[in-house]
């Protein structure tokens, strides 16, 4: 957690405090996901009775995970975290498909989470060529007369450039800055 906090926030604004002194969720958000509920079922051979309920089994120990992170991790990483969810991803259906219903709920959170913190409307595919481009150069600073020149060798128009990099700007990018004058 705080490898994505310190990395993956870097150049957007990595938290967000509100007046009561408490952190809203800020990018990346995080799903702890558990992938061995399916080893929860297993029985207690000296009881020879089957296992606590699963998903309560499973949820306590996602607890003892959140409370860990309360007390060992900074407010501004726990509010990465958006959710925790324990899945037993190995038992199928007759059909194949996973029996597990917290899977479709690991779906649909997904499916939410894009929708709330990430673009969906479609990008030009020559923004994305500026944008691998300058990953490339692997510099820690470009003048935007260096990108400016980079966008023309692409064909794009310098307006096209700067509203590339307004938009890269606006969701997170962290090698561009809005401090520039033409």
């Amino acid at each position: 957690m705080n490898s994505i906090h310190t990395h993956a926030s870097q150049g957007s604004q990595s938290h967000l405090t509100q007046s009561d002194g408490s952190f809203t969720v800020v990018a990346p958000p995080v799903i702890i996901l558990g992938t061995k509920k399916d080893l929860l079922k297993q029985t207690d051979t000296a009881k020879d009775v089957a296992a606590v309920d699963v998903d309560d089994e499973a949820q306590k120990r996602l607890l003892q995970i959140r409370e860990y992170l309360a007390k060992n991790a900074t407010k501004a990483v726990n509010a990465h975290l958006v959710d925790m969810i324990a899945i037993d991803n190995k038992s199928r259906n007759e059909d194949g498909t996973i029996a597990d219903p917290a899977v479709e709920t690991l779906r649909l959170k997904i499916q939410q989470l894009a929708e709330e913190y990430f673009f969906l409307d479609s990008v030009p595919a020559k923004w994305i060529h500026l944008e691998l481009s300058l990953k490339k150069l692997r510099k820690e600073k470009i003048s935007l007369d260096e990108v400016k020149d980079l966008g023309k060798r692409m064909k794009m128009k310098e307006a096209e450039v700067i509203e590339a990099l307004d938009f890269y700007h606006s969701v997170g990018g962290n090698y561009i800055t809005r401090q520039y004058q033409s």
